[in-house]
């Protein structure tokens, strides 16, 4: 699931923000991708969407044209710890 974390009160329900669809990278992109393809069902992983999501990013980081670049150009160089699986 998605946590939000927020400094007042937020009723149960209440819409804090909308992201329109074209605004988000999904797993979808990434099986659209050559890569994506071969490997589907290939990789025994516990989650197999972030395998998409990565292998998204790693091919249209490279595109200076991307619609996704001003977001690539904000995300850390470097990330020691990755904390997509901690509990």
């Amino acid at each position: 699931g998605v946590s939000v974390f927020a400094k007042t009160h937020l009723d149960k329900g209440e819409v804090v923000v909308r992201v329109p669809k074209p605004c988000l990278i999904t797993s979808q992109m990434g099986l659209k991708t050559a890569v994506g393809r071969a490997v589907r069902g290939a990789i025994p992983c516990e989650a197999p969407e972030h395998v998409q999501l990565v292998l998204f990013i790693l091919q249209d980081i490279r595109n200076p044209r991307s619609f996704f670049k001003p977001y690539y150009d904000i995300l850390p160089k470097r990330l020691p710890s990755f904390p997509l699986f901690w509990e």
